[in-house]
């Protein structure tokens, strides 16, 4: 992993970052007609992995971000919405 990690006391907390850029497809239903539209979406996202105790491996993580959808995507119902992660995991090293 890349970056940096806070140790103190057996525990540690490791700050993460994330942007990027996915295709999406989105349907927009018009009475009996479906159309669908292939736009681009964008996303950041900010975060932290809390590891627990080291000598266990139990690791806990939290991350907060937001999606955007191009212009032809307007009717994405996820569009400029923010979105929380959570996750708790296990180490192996």
């Amino acid at each position: 992993m890349l970056g940096y990690t806070w140790n103190f006391n057996g525990y540690a907390v490791t700050p993460l970052a994330s942007i990027g850029v996915a295709p999406l497809s989105v349907q927009t239903v018009t009475g009996n007609t479906t159309t669908t539209d292939n736009v681009t979406a964008y996303h950041w996202a900010i975060g932290a992995l809390f590891t627990l105790q080291k000598r266990t491996g139990i690791q806990a993580d939290a991350v907060y971000g937001k999606d955007y959808v191009s212009a032809g995507g307007t009717q994405y119902q996820y569009n400029r919405k923010p979105w929380l992660s959570l996750a708790l995991g296990y180490s192996f090293q």
